[in-house]
């Protein structure tokens, strides 16, 4: 489309807008507190052209706070075959089965000869000790995503407990900051991890939509995450230069000699 979504959530221009909109994430430089939100109306009027949003298919929720803690796949043949009047859309809330079909909370009934369940999932640390374990009814939350803030505990989390818009690239980010981390060259005292893990939480539940997994959510920000993590390695998180480090969504590439 005209803006792909890449150049919102990966560059450093939507970051901007991200990050005056919605606060920085703790850890990172502190945003500049810029007017900038009503900015986003103007992105989510574009993107619901592009993607051809109309009547109950718009949603109704702030676009970061919806991409951050709904973010799926988009399917364009979905959107076209609704466009083209092949698949009849139903935007409600099942509230009884019947014979036939189901009925809406509304009091709509809606014929129907399959109903998939698509419900999502739920995860389960019951393997864990669950006396160090911290999962709190909206997830688990860990310093840099990473580690329980628990001294002495022998346990970390890559590639699982955060949300980005480019999991390759946080997961081998994560890796590279545990690896660090594991050898002595990023310290942490045991009282700036719990201060971090009680900013992170108090901050995303200011404006994440409240869910069992807010604790993960960090896709509207996943630049900032991956300068967060860079820059504990001493390494400069700026990695394009020029106006392509300003305008450039950023890929795995650019971290390549990481590697």
């Amino acid at each position: 489309g005209l803006v792909p979504m890449e150049h919102i959530f990966l560059s450093r221009l939507g970051l901007f807008l991200v990050a005056n909109s919605y606060g920085a994430m703790p850890g990172a430089r502190p945003a500049r507190g810029f007017p900038v939100k009503g900015l986003f109306r103007v992105v989510e009027a574009l993107f619901s052209l592009q993607m051809k949003l109309k009547g109950g298919l718009r949603p109704t929720t702030d676009l970061v706070p919806d991409v951050g803690t709904y973010a799926y796949i988009v399917d364009n043949k979905f959107r076209d075959a609704v466009a083209a009047g092949e698949v009849a859309h139903q935007v409600g809330e099942i509230a009884e089965f019947r014979e036939g079909g189901v009925v809406l909370r509304s009091g709509e009934e809606v014929p129907a000869d399959v109903v998939i369940f698509a419900t999502g999932f739920e995860r389960s640390y019951n393997f864990l000790p669950q006396d160090v374990l911290k999962v709190e009814a909206d997830g688990q939350y860990l310093y840099r995503h990473i580690l329980p803030p628990v001294p002495g505990l022998n346990l970390a989390f890559v590639g699982c407990e955060v949300t980005t818009a480019s999991n390759i690239t946080t997961h081998f980010l994560q890796a590279k900051w545990l690896r660090e981390y594991l050898v002595g060259n990023i310290t942490v005292t045991p009282d700036a991890m719990r201060e971090g893990v009680a900013a992170l939480k108090d901050w995303k539940r200011r404006w994440v939509i409240d869910t069992s997994k807010r604790s993960m959510v960090s896709l509207p920000h996943t630049q900032q995450y991956h300068d967060i993590l860079v820059s504990d390695m001493g390494l400069n998180p700026y990695r394009k230069g020029g106006l392509s480090e300003a305008f450039v969504a950023y890929k795995s590439s650019d971290y390549a000699d990481l590697a």
